[in-house]
């Protein structure tokens, strides 16, 4: 089973090298999608969830009274998350390094244990860097966004970027797309 999740966050960390169970450098997780899909690659669990703001508020009003009249507590969705990564043999996200640690701090601030540190990740956006082969700093390759992911691997870009729902369509499509080119190596 593949699972996928990304996540729509507010703010940004004060230090990227921070553990995740430090939570006051981790910013609030505002949406969260994830899909599971399995060995055949046939779609087995789709979700996506605007998380109801505990202990913290929104820049933008109307966001605010949406998540606030709408939104799932983060516990009651770190909990299913937590199911799913259970079921799953590989986690699949386009940074983890962002994405993974921020919901590592939820977790914790939800008194959970962080299941997905445990568990057999991949961050895209790593695993892809030598196959998209976008020039960065001192001669090496940069670690492409997920549109940049995506536009070189399908030549075209996809709606909504920067939106938890679409982001974790383009990861699987991504992924499933690197792994058919044999560009990445599973355990």
């Amino acid at each position: 089973m593949y699972l996928f999740f990304d996540c729509d966050v507010a703010g940004k960390p004060k230090d990227w090298k921070a553990e995740a169970d430090n939570v006051f450098n981790w910013p609030r997780l505002v949406k969260f999608a994830y899909l599971m899909y399995n060995e055949k690659g046939e779609l087995t669990i789709d979700e996506h969830v605007v998380i109801k703001p505990n202990g913290f508020v929104l820049e933008d009003e109307e966001e605010q009274k949406t998540a606030m009249e709408n939104g799932v507590p983060v516990k009651e969705v770190m909990q299913k998350f937590a199911e799913a990564i259970d079921q799953a043999k590989h986690v699949i996200v386009h940074n983890f390094g962002l994405d993974g640690k921020v919901v590592g701090a939820e977790m914790h601030r939800a008194n959970m244990p962080n299941k997905l540190a445990l568990s057999d990740w991949y961050s895209l956006m790593v695993e892809s860097t030598h196959y998209c082969k976008l020039p960065g700093k001192y001669g090496r390759y940069k670690w492409p966004s997920q549109a940049e992911l995506f536009r070189v691997i399908f030549k075209s870009k996809y709606e909504n970027a920067g939106n938890a729902k679409e982001d974790v369509k383009a990861t699987a499509l991504c992924f499933f797309k690197l792994l058919q080119a044999n560009a990445l190596e599973l355990d």
